[in-house]
């Protein structure tokens, strides 16, 4: 199966009616053109490419089907991205100018998804990206194993986490109102379809104040790849070893010295220091300040990468403790 029916079929689902819009750079036109093709044959519904130029439109290109038009009945949003060409470059933040830091910080993949709580995005994006090569990577027929390992961790009602192994001893608490999320959605039409090429990464908002225990973990701060060493004792830092970039980050917001969230797969484990998810939180909330208190609402983020051969261990609502990873690779 070539990319372009890869994306049409197994990861967007389309199906006859569904109006698909492509974002993409001008430089990654020719692939969103292939994709808008092969779409439009399916849909029979004229696929419309928004061409941009560093995030801003400058052109709308429409790609119409052969033969008879479809009634449009549902709209599909995929977002192509683009590699960065030019390295970060080796700057640091003026600590005394928060709002203009935002920029740099930014590109250095230090701030937080912005929280939207009066919306849920009915048309979720699928983000993929524009590497050919990165594309044919994807093996979509995994959506089915990790749909299934979602509903299996769920059903367990997670209310501790608890994290061994390669050096590390931590553990983190699951609220009652939180449940694991992942990269397939299935819309009220019925369309089932994949988010991105990390479909598979389940993500989970985590108490704030929980972690208790040692993370050992590699990390970027700043731009520079460096291991750290934090220590947790009933929710609060009490020690850290590593690059002094970490203190600086603090000096920020001292809420990014405690966990977010967290990012589950196979041989990869990740916890998010700073701004949590919103996804997988349950309730209708006004405005921010009525978010839940285990919430992370920092506005920045640092990403823990856990050693790859991690072993884990859930303790459910009903006190039932179950093994979930073994060295690096789920048992369910």
């Amino acid at each position: 199966m070539n990319y372009q029916d890869l994306i049409s079929d197994k990861i967007l689902g389309l199906m006859k009616g569904d109006a698909l819009s492509i974002n993409v750079e001008e430089k990654d036109f020719p692939l969103a053109r292939e994709i808008a093709l092969a779409a439009a044959s399916r849909t029979q519904v004229p696929v419309k490419i928004v061409v941009t130029d560093n995030g801003k439109p400058t052109d709308v290109v429409d790609i119409d089907p052969e033969g008879t038009f479809a009634q449009a009945l549902s709209h599909v949003l995929l977002r192509l991205e683009s590699e960065r060409g030019a390295e970060i470059p080796v700057l640091l933040p003026d600590f005394d100018q928060e709002e203009e830091n935002f920029p740099l910080l930014q590109r250095y993949g230090h701030l937080s998804e912005p929280v939207s709580v009066n919306r849920r995005i009915s048309v979720p994006w699928c983000v993929l990206p524009s590497d050919r090569e990165k594309l044919a990577l994807i093996n979509a027929d995994k959506a089915v194993e990790a749909d299934y390992r979602i509903k299996f961790i769920n059903s367990l009602s997670p209310s501790l986490l608890e994290f061994s192994g390669s050096d590390n001893s931590f553990s983190l608490l699951i609220p009652p109102a939180v449940s694991f999320t992942g990269g397939t959605s299935v819309l009220p039409n019925g369309r089932r379809f994949l988010n991105s090429m990390n479909f598979d990464r389940m993500v989970c908002p985590v108490d704030c104040n929980s972690a208790d225990g040692k993370i050992s973990a590699e990390t970027t701060i700043l731009g520079k790849r460096c291991k750290v060493v934090l220590e947790f004792r009933d929710g609060v830092l009490v020690d850290y070893t590593g690059p002094s970039e970490f203190k600086m980050l603090t000096q920020l917001d001292d809420k990014l010295e405690k966990p977010g969230y967290i990012s589950l797969r196979d041989k990869e484990f990740h916890v998010y220091l700073g701004g949590s998810v919103f996804e997988g939180v349950e309730g209708e909330f006004e405005d921010e300040d009525d978010l839940p208190q285990f919430f992370n609402r920092s506005l920045y983020s640092l990403r823990l990468e856990l050693p790859e051969s991690i072993n884990l261990y859930c303790t459910g609502r009903d006190l039932k403790r179950t093994e979930l990873v073994r060295k690096g690779f789920f048992l369910e």
